[in-house]
């Protein structure tokens, strides 16, 4: 936020004139930070994290993921859903095909979320399911796998979701489903981290145009 910009949001938001330099000094700091936070997540994803692009049916999405958890044996997997309803849906999916899950958003209750973290820190849950917002609060450093099972709003947002693994000096492996209406989507993520995310397919799952 530069300048004339400062002034002009200081005026909306009602900020006096004394205290308009340290808001202009404050919006500095954090634009600074968020512009070093991206690059430095889009290297960390570079290094730590494996990413992978699974192109799938829209109806086999949840049988892909399924599929995935149960072959390769994936624990301490969080997996992203664009909507509350969304995660509540594939959690109950999930548990119900004998892999232990949770749902984490803004509509639990505050020591349902609790108690759904630490049984995920504490390894007890296989998948943990959440939104965007949900997921800022999570800070565990062993999460071995971020799946996008649903695409991010943002392509920042890729970035942010990715680098919930990885962490600690382990390496971490991303993996994004998505339909073939959804590729220009990707595209623009792909073009954001500056790199082609490298395709996967599953024999028996592979998507129909």
């Amino acid at each position: 936020v530069m300048g004339e910009d400062c002034d002009i949001m200081a005026a909306r938001f009602g900020i006096k004139r004394a205290d308009q330099d340290a808001f202009a000094v404050r919006s500095h700091q954090l634009a600074a930070k968020a512009w070093d936070d991206g690059h430095l997540a889009k290297e960390v994803t570079a290094e730590r994290v494996k990413q992978s692009l699974m192109l799938v049916n829209k109806h086999e999405k949840r049988d892909l993921l399924i599929h995935l958890v149960r072959e390769r044996q994936w624990f301490q997997v969080l997996v992203f859903s664009r909507t509350k309803h969304g995660a509540d849906r594939l959690a109950r999916q999930l548990h119900a095909a004998g892999i232990s899950s949770a749902a984490l958003h803004g509509d639990k209750a505050q020591n349902a979320r609790m108690r759904a973290l630490d049984a995920f820190k504490a390894a007890k849950l296989q998948v943990l399911v959440a939104t965007d917002i949900a997921a800022r609060g999570i800070d565990v450093q062993t999460i071995s796998h971020a799946v996008n099972y649903d695409l991010p709003l943002q392509a920042e947002d890729y970035v942010h979701r990715i680098g919930r693994t990885g962490r600690a000096g382990r390496d971490g492996q991303a993996i994004t489903l998505a339909v073939h209406a959804e590729r220009h989507k990707v595209r623009r993520i792909e073009h954001f981290i500056g790199q082609a995310i490298p395709m996967e397919t599953i024999p028996g799952l592979e998507p129909q145009r």
